[in-house]
């Protein structure tokens, strides 16, 4: 009904109904909403060939759940333990989490499902105090640390993840665009996109196509997915996402106008980007966005700006690559 609405009224009616439709969108996002037994995850299927992943802009802090430590010691074989009673402080653990990102995230699917493009929504609503499901594989006992509920808060999360991610490769020909939504403290003040690519090889130029989280993307523009080549245009180009939202005003990295890191601040993506992109083959990609302190703190009617002209980076970039 909204999209027949769209077609039909002119530019100042639309303005009018505008409001209307997007409290329409919250109500039926809100009713169709999914949650673990513990009440600790929300997932918002959606019918768009885009995933939304924030894991850590929960605040709820449960007692039925263990603080997590912030130090713990390693093992002769390189494991790190986390129980009380471990000595020493050689392993290290992030407890903050990533204020104002789950709300962020939520507006960029509300304005996503405004212009069109319902996406699915994973959100974390427990503190990283608790548990972090950006944790996986050799990481995982940091983000759990032993914990038997935290384990099935941070199984909830990915599972409601794999569902998202498999509906779109199911309805989208195998193809899709997840993004992890994350906030950030460095000085730079700017907002980082992770394709797994690390900090020297973007400071080198450095852009392989077979070690990034877009490989599936490099792959369909580009008879060798290896081409250092054509995983460029996608990384700093025109048509890069760092671009597309640096357009809006906003100082991204990498982008066209900032292409590397050099010595600054950057994180280059964590699990869930290396868990549910293309690294390994397919055609679902990934990366991660890492908002800036300045948007994470800033007023309502701030961060709203910015959710939108996210929104707006997301749609034009899936609609030119090829994921809408």
């Amino acid at each position: 009904m909204r999209l027949t609405i769209l077609r039909v009224v002119t530019k100042e009616k639309l303005k009018m109904f505008c409001p209307i439709v997007l409290l329409l969108i919250v109500a039926l996002s809100t009713a169709s909403d999914r949650w673990d037994p513990d009440g600790q995850v929300q997932y918002s299927p959606g019918s768009a060939c885009i995933v939304l992943s924030a894991p850590h802009g929960g605040r709820q802090r449960p007692d039925w759940i263990s603080d997590r430590r912030a130090v713990g010691c390693e093992t002769a074989d390189g494991d790190c333990r986390w129980n009380a009673t471990c000595p020493g402080s050689s392993c290290r653990a992030l407890l903050y989490g990533d204020p104002n990102t789950r709300e962020i995230a939520t507006a960029v699917r509300d304005y996503l499902t405004e212009d069109g493009l319902r996406p699915h929504l994973i959100a974390n609503h427990m503190d990283r105090m608790k548990m972090d499901p950006n944790r996986g594989g050799p990481t995982l006992s940091e983000g759990i640390q032993c914990d038997p509920a935290a384990k099935r808060v941070y199984d909830s999360y990915h599972g409601f993840v794999r569902q998202a991610v498999d509906a779109v490769r199911r309805s989208c020909r195998g193809r899709g665009l997840l993004l992890d939504i994350h906030g950030q403290h460095h000085p730079q003040n700017w907002t980082e996109i992770g394709y797994l690519l690390r900090k020297t090889q973007l400071n080198s130029g450095q852009y392989p196509a077979d070690s990034t989280s877009i490989r599936g993307l490099v792959g369909r523009s580009s008879r060798d997915s290896a081409s250092s080549l054509s995983a460029r245009k996608f990384i700093i180009g025109d048509r890069s996402f760092g671009s597309l939202l640096n357009s809006f005003g906003y100082r991204v990295v990498p982008s066209a106008s900032v292409p590397a890191p050099e010595t600054g601040g950057y994180y280059s993506g964590g699990f869930i980007t290396r868990q549910y992109g293309s690294l390994t083959g397919g055609e679902f990609d990934s990366m991660q966005v890492e908002i800036t302190q300045a948007v994470m703190y800033a007023s309502e009617a701030e961060r709203d700006r910015f959710s939108r002209h996210l929104a707006a980076t997301i749609g034009l970039f899936a609609r030119v690559n090829g994921y809408a």
